[in-house]
Order: structure tokens, then C-alpha cells, then sequence
């Protein structure tokens, strides 16, 4: 439901509440309450404020899940892996803030050889800036 005010009715706040098949929210209001409640940085919120971040924590949670689909599909699977919820959060911009906590998996070998790597371009600095000190 795209509008630019907020609801302003039961009806309305039912209305977001209820997806387009007519069935109740995947999360529980009272779910969603107390994980709000258990923030201490947050500010108590009206039952309606709480109805909108359900909401909108359903609309994230469903594209998140299509995405991954999306990634499964054409890789000709049918179950989602985590390497599709990662990809799908590396693509989609809105889960940026995600990128620390579901990242790409990589082998070990290919961080070995990253970590070899950096060791050898730190070493190669390290001895520069000492030729550079004896120099002086």
C-alpha cells in the first residue's frame, strides 16, 4: 500500500496489517512489540508506529527472500542457500547496512593467498621506509 499520510483510521491500520491474500502479518504484533520494547535506545512507540515497522519489516523480509530466490532460480535449485541471501544482499542497495553480517563466503585458500599477499606488500613498505630512514 503506497500512500504519503500516515493511516488515520482502524480500518486503515487493520488494512495495513493484513497482506494483499487478506491473511494477518508473517510477524506477530506482540513479537514485534516487545523487540522494540527490549531496545533501550528507542522511545516507546503508539501500537499503530509499531504496526508500520511490522510492516515494513514483512515488505524487507519479502524482497530480501525474493532476491534470494532469484538467485536460487537461476542456478536451476529450489532451496535457498545462504550463498543466495548473501548474494542478494550484496546487489540490493537497501542492504548495505548487511554486508558485515551476511557476507560472501570465499575459500580459505583465497583468503591464504589475500593474506600472504598483503603480508608481502606490508614487508616490501616496512623495508622502504627503513631504506628511506637510513638514507636521511
Amino acid at each position: 500500500m503506497a500512500q504519503d499520510t500516515a493511516p488515520s483510521s482502524g480500518a486503515e491500520l487493520q488494512q495495513l496489517q493484513e497482506d494483499d491474500n487478506g491473511t494477518d502479518l508473517g510477524l506477530p504484533l506482540t513479537r514485534v512489540q516487545k523487540l522494540i520494547k527490549s531496545e533501550e535506545s528507542l522511545l516507546p512507540m503508539a501500537k499503530d508506529a509499531t504496526m508500520m515497522v511490522a510492516k515494513a519489516t514483512d515488505l524487507f523480509l519479502t524482497e530480501l527472500g525474493r532476491l534470494s530466490y532469484k538467485s536460487t532460480s537461476s542456478q536451476q535449485r529450489k532451496t535457498i542457500e545462504y550463498k543466495d541471501a548473501a548474494q542478494a544482499v550484496k546487489e540490493w542497495e537497501a542492504c548495505d547496512f548487511l554486508a558485515d553480517i551476511v557476507p560472501q563466503k570465499v575459500a580459505l585458500a583465497t583468503l591464504l593467498a589475500q593474506r600472504e599477499k598483503q603480508a608481502a606488500v606490508t614487508a616490501a613498505e616496512s623495508d622502504a621506509a627503513g631504506l628511506t630512514k637510513d638514507e636521511a
